[in-house]
C-alpha cells in the first residue's frame, strides 16, 4: 500500500460524511470495466456513472530519463563472466586467496589450478534458468591483480586496472567439469612461502568468445565455491585447496548504442533506474474530481530480460514447490520538484516500496521435467498504482514532476527488465487510465 505523505506534502481535504455515503451507494452499483484495465485483468470493477480519461502511445507523450549508477560488486550472491548483448552486461570475476592458509610443499608443487564453481551443476535437478549460457564458448585467461580496495572502489573491467598481468600462457574456454585453469607452480610456491594474499581474475577474451554470461557460485552461496587447488610433486604429500576470502566482479553495462535508445529498461548490479515524465491537462486539476483508480500500464518486452533466475519470480507454494524467499520487485516514487536535481528524485514521495515485477504463478518447461521453473518470460503488464498521488495533484496539494522506477536488489546480481515504449503494436503502448466520479452536489 502507498506510504503516508511526507511532511513536504499536505493531505487532500477530507471527504464529508455525506459524500462518503454517496460514494458508498455509487460503488455499490458495480459493473465490470469495459477497458483493458478493467475487471477482466483482476482489477476492481468500475462504478456506475464513472468517467474514464485515458492517454496512450504518442498522446501520452511518455518521456524517459535514464538514471545510471555503477557500484562495487563484491557482495553479490552470484558471479558472472562474459558478455550479454541483450543487456550490454560485461563482467569478469575476481577471487582473493590468502596463501598463508596453505602449508609449504617439501617436494615442490606439481600442478596448481584455479577451479571455478558453476551455478546449477551440483544438484540432481538444477533449475532451468540457473545458468542458461553455460556451454557457450566464453574464453578467458587468468590474471593477477594488484592489491586494491575492491569493496569500495568502482572498477568496470580489467582494462581499467593498472598493474594487472596475465598468469595463463594461453586462453581457455570456461567449461563446467573442467580441471580448472593452470597456474605457474613456481608462483604458487613463492606465494605460499611468503604467505601472500593474491587477487586472481578471469579476464574475458572478447575477440575469441561467443556472447554469453556464465554464472559462477560466490562464497556467499550455500554450495561449493571456486577453489585454488594444488598438488605436490611427491604422492606422499596430500593435495591442498583453499577457498577465496573475497570474491566479486568487475562489471560494466555497454548500453549506449542505438539499439538501446528509446527504451524503458531497469537494471541491477550496474544500476539503471528510470524517471518517467508525462503531462496531464489542467482541466483535470479539479478538487471536485474523486479518483476511483489511476493506473499507468506498461507492457513487458521479454526479449529484453537478462539475468533472471528462479528466485526472481514471486512464487510461494505451487505443485509441491516452495521458494522461501525471492521475488523481484520495484520501488515506485514521485519526484519532488521543490528540491533541486537528484535530491528531488531521491527524496520524493514513496508510492510503492515493493511492487512485484512477476505475477504470482509458475511457468514450467515441459521438455524435460515439470520441476524446472522458468523466469525468462513476463506475460502480463506492469500496472503502476498512481491513485493517491494523482488525487493530491488534482486537489492542488502535490505536483506532477514524474515518477521513478527502481528494481530491488541493486547489489545482488546483474539483471535487466524491459518494457515497451514505442511498440509497433498499438495495444502494447504505455497507457494511463484515470477512472473518476465528481463530488455530489448537496446544495
Amino acid at each position: 500500500m502507498p506510504n503516508s505523505l511526507s511532511v513536504s506534502h499536505r493531505h487532500g481535504r477530507p471527504l464529508p460524511i455525506l459524500l462518503l455515503a454517496g460514494l458508498a451507494v455509487s460503488l455499490g452499483c458495480l459493473e465490470p470495466g469495459d477497458t483493458p484495465l478493467g475487471a477482466e485483468h483482476g482489477l476492481a470493477p468500475i462504478p456506475e456513472g464513472a468517467r474514464v480519461f485515458e492517454l496512450s502511445g504518442d498522446a501520452l507523450g511518455l518521456r524517459i530519463a535514464r538514471l545510471e549508477e555503477s557500484r562495487s560488486l563484491f557482495a553479490t550472491d552470484l558471479l558472472y563472466c562474459g558478455f550479454d548483448p541483450v543487456s550490454g552486461f560485461r563482467s569478469e570475476p575476481v577471487f582473493r586467496f590468502d596463501c598463508s592458509e596453505l602449508d609449504a610443499f617439501v617436494s615442490g608443487i606439481e600442478t596448481a589450478r584455479l577451479r571455478p564453481a558453476f551455478l546449477g551443476t551440483d544438484g540432481e535437478e538444477p533449475w532451468l534458468d540457473d545458468n542458461p549460457d553455460l556451454g557457450r564458448a566464453v574464453v578467458v585467461r587468468v590474471w593477477r591483480l594488484p592489491d586494491l580496495d575492491f569493496e569500495t572502489e568502482v572498477i568496470t573491467g580489467l582494462a581499467a586496472v593498472a598493474g594487472a598481468w596475465p598468469l595463463s600462457e594461453e586462453p581457455d574456454t570456461l567449461v563446467s567439469g573442467q580441471e580448472g585453469f593452470p597456474l605457474p607452480p613456481e608462483s604458487l610456491q613463492i606465494w605460499i612461502d611468503e604467505g601472500t594474499t593474491v587477487n586472481l581474475a578471469l579476464g574475458y577474451e572478447d575477440v575469441l568468445s561467443e556472447p554469453g554470461l556464465v554464472r559462477l557460485v560466490s562464497l556467499r552461496a550455500d554450495s561449493s565455491t571456486t577453489v585454488l587447488q594444488i598438488e605436490a610433486v611427491s604422492s606422499v604429500e596430500d593435495p591442498q585447496s583453499i577457498e577465496p576470502i573475497l570474491d566479486g566482479q568487475l562489471a560494466d553495462k555497454l548500453d549506449t548504442g542505438a539499439e538501446f535508445a528509446d527504451r524503458l529498461l531497469l537494471a541491477t548490479g550496474v544500476t539503471r533506474d528510470a524517471h518517467l515524465i508525462f503531462d496531464l491537462p489542467d482541466s483535470l486539476r479539479d478538487p471536485e474530481i474523486v479518483l476511483v483508480r489511476a493506473i499507468l500500464e506498461l507492457w513487458p518486452d521479454s526479449s529484453g530480460l537478462a539475468g533472471m533466475g528462479p528466485l526472481d519470480r514471486r512464487d510461494n507454494e505451487y505443485a509441491g514447490l516452495y521458494l522461501s524467499e525471492g521475488g523481484l520487485t520495484l520501488a515506485l516514487q514521485a519526484v519532488d520538484d521543490s528540491l533541486p536535481g537528484s535530491v528531488g528524485i531521491e527524496a520524493g514521495r514513496l508510492l510503492e516500496s515493493h511492487l512485484p515485477v512477476f505475477e504470482a504463478h509458475i511457468t514450467y518447461d515441459d521438455v524435460d521435467t515439470d520441476l524446472q521453473l522458468t523466469a525468462t518470460q513476463l506475460t502480463l503488464p506492469l500496472r503502476l498504482p498512481l491513485t493517491d498521488w494523482l488525487q493530491d495533484w488534482m486537489n492542488g496539494t502535490d505536483e506532477n514532476a514524474g515518477i521513478t522506477l527502481r528494481l530491488s536488489g541493486a547489489e545482488e546480481r546483474l539483471r535487466q527488465v524491459e518494457w515497451h515504449l514505442h511498440p509497433t503494436e498499438a495495444a502494447l503502448a504505455p497507457r494511463l487510465e484515470l477512472i473518476y466520479v465528481r463530488r455530489p452536489d448537496f446544495d
